[in-house]
């Protein structure tokens, strides 16, 4: 099924609203507005209404939260109406009112009004007048746009005008005369034809000798074999044929074996 579509709260039934709601309750108000009394309930809710109470909205009510309460804010103006904090709240947000003051800011007295709506329009220096009223020159800049006042531009003083020292004549010195450029360098002369050759033939030689094969490797000796095996048995008896073996004491004193001709 297709949502029904939402019925908007015009002008003339919020009027109704805040005048019959709190006389006379939801079902009074919902039978002469044709809406149901849960919707009736709801909307009052949202303005802040209370059911059974005299705290309609009167026109002078509405007034002044007009005047105090974009300049004042909502603490100022509790205190000159009946009605609730947040259903003065409520109302300022339906009507589209914003407050530009802040907690802890200092309330304008009726003087100090009276002396910034003469004095601001008429082009006095911000300084001098926030140094009068006790403020700083945003907050009367702030209030002005609240207030919706215009500043006269105020005149500056004529800065005297600063004369450019004279001028002083300079002499231009004559140029140098121009140095004539140095002759480019000589190139060395190209070596003879047999020295190129020479090393042509040179460099030809070299690369046949890195291309030509490698000398084969000597064999192993038998002392190069590992104790034991047959090759280093064999080199053994191949080198001690036809000697005698004989132990003696080196320098140190140490046994050791040697192979001497035999006698």
């Amino acid at each position: 099924m297709a949502a029904k579509p939402t019925r908007i709260w015009s002008a003339a039934e919020l009027a109704v609203l805040t005048t019959e709601y709190p006389l006379h309750g939801a079902k009074h108000t919902a039978a002469l507005l044709g809406r149901a009394v849960s919707a009736v309930h709801t909307r009052a809710h949202r303005l802040g209404l209370a059911a059974g109470s005299c705290q309609s909205w009167s026109t002078e009510h509405t007034a002044l939260l007009h005047k105090h309460y974009p300049i004042d804010g909502p603490t100022t103006v509790v205190g000159l109406l009946p009605h609730t904090r947040t259903a003065i709240l409520k109302r300022a947000q339906i009507l589209g009112l914003t407050s530009g003051k802040k907690a802890g800011q200092r309330r304008w007295s009726t003087e100090h009004a009276a002396l910034f709506a003469r004095d601001y329009p008429a082009g006095r220096p911000l300084a001098e007048l926030a140094n009068e009223l006790g403020r700083s020159t945003a907050a009367l800049v702030t209030r002005a746009h609240q207030l919706g006042l215009l500043r006269l531009p105020g005149r500056k003083p004529a800065r005297p005008r600063a004369h450019p020292p004279a001028r002083r004549a300079t002499v231009l010195a004559p140029k140098p005369a121009p140095v004539p450029k140095a002759a480019p360098a000589a190139k060395p002369p190209k070596p003879p034809k047999d020295i190129r050759l020479a090393v042509k033939q040179k460099a030809k030689a070299q690369a046949a000798k890195k291309q030509a094969p490698k000398k084969p490797t000597t064999a192993k000796k038998w002392y190069h074999y590992r104790m034991g095996s047959p090759e280093y048995e064999a080199g053994l008896a191949a080198t001690t044929a036809g000697k005698q073996r004989t132990t003696i004491l080196d320098e140190n004193g140490r046994t050791a074996i040697v192979w001497r001709n035999a006698a």
